[in-house]
């Protein structure tokens, strides 16, 4: 276990032993033995985020399980997307990353755009959600329902382990966060007049999770599309300021990165590199 993770995991521990005394007190408490997980209670609103495990390698998919339970004596109302509880799971990388230094050339610029958050957690899927929200508390077209007392939510969530372009994730710390969009009770319910940072009293849930070095190892985003520019004559369209990161897009398929950029003559060249960095680059161009 890394440090920055045994010190994540030490604030959720103190977090879940404290208890704010006062109007919308809330309280965390550990949820299961089993697996990784954190409960919240707010505003009569309890929040349980669960992991299926602590820790995941490279693209070795996860899952999440939310439940949200209404513990309260009246109904709570929240932020609706078709009434079920749909991609409120989401990953980020735990440390703050470096600065970099601004691009010296065409090239450098070129490769910096083209790669930007390619590396970034990818987002996770909803797999399934179970509610017991009935058609007259659920009204979409105002974008909100209403959570019975004692009724409850799941949501199914499954994080792939991979990056937004669809490559293996990079081993490191991420921290896992579930937000449950609660409305606060004056909050307008006609759209016109919502406004999220007055109206949302959002209830969150957080726990680390390790990505470990256990999966294939890759060439970077940056390193692969630097190795296609060292290796093919779109080192010199890019160069010449022919060719520019608007005409081309990015991403990690079938264990290979591939660039596809529109040329001025109006053809498609498809760059690939091998994730493994074996291999040569190939640059084909069709109509």
């Amino acid at each position: 276990m890394t440090a920055e993770v045994a010190a994540i995991r030490a604030g959720v521990a103190l977090a879940i032993g404290a208890v704010i005394i006062g109007c919308g007190s809330a309280v965390q408490t550990p949820a299961t033995v089993d697996r990784p997980s954190v409960s919240v209670v707010a505003d009569g609103a309890s929040v349980r985020l669960t992991l299926e495990r602590d820790a995941t390698s490279p693209a070795l998919p996860l899952e999440a399980i939310v439940v949200v339970h209404n513990v309260g004596p009246r109904p709570i109302r929240w932020r609706a997307d078709g009434c079920s509880l749909v991609a409120a799971v989401t990953i980020a990388a735990a440390g703050i990353l470096p600065a970099q230094a601004p691009p010296r050339d065409r090239a450098a610029t070129f490769v910096a755009r083209i790669t930007d958050g390619a590396e970034a957690p990818g987002p996770t899927v909803t797999l399934a959600s179970e509610s017991a929200v009935g058609r007259r508390t659920c009204q979409i077209d105002h974008g909100f329902a209403e959570l019975a007392p004692g009724a409850r939510l799941t949501e199914r969530a499954v994080w792939p382990a991979t990056t937004s372009a669809g490559a293996p994730i990079a081993p490191g710390t991420y921290r896992v966060t579930w937000s449950f969009p609660m409305l606060a009770l004056a909050a307008p319910l006609v759209p016109a007049e919502f406004r999220a940072d007055r109206d949302l009293r959002s209830i969150d849930a957080e726990l680390a999770l390790e990505v470990t070095h256990d999966g294939p190892k890759r060439l970077s985003a940056e390193n692969a599309v630097t190795a296609l520019l060292d290796a093919t004559p779109l080192d010199g369209l890019v160069r010449n300021g022919d060719v520019t990161a608007a005409d081309a897009s990015l991403r990690f398929a079938d264990g290979a990165w591939e660039l596809r950029v529109r040329l001025p003559s109006g053809q498609v060249a498809i760059g690939r590199v091998a994730g493994s960095g074996e291999g040569r680059s190939r640059l084909d161009v069709r109509p």
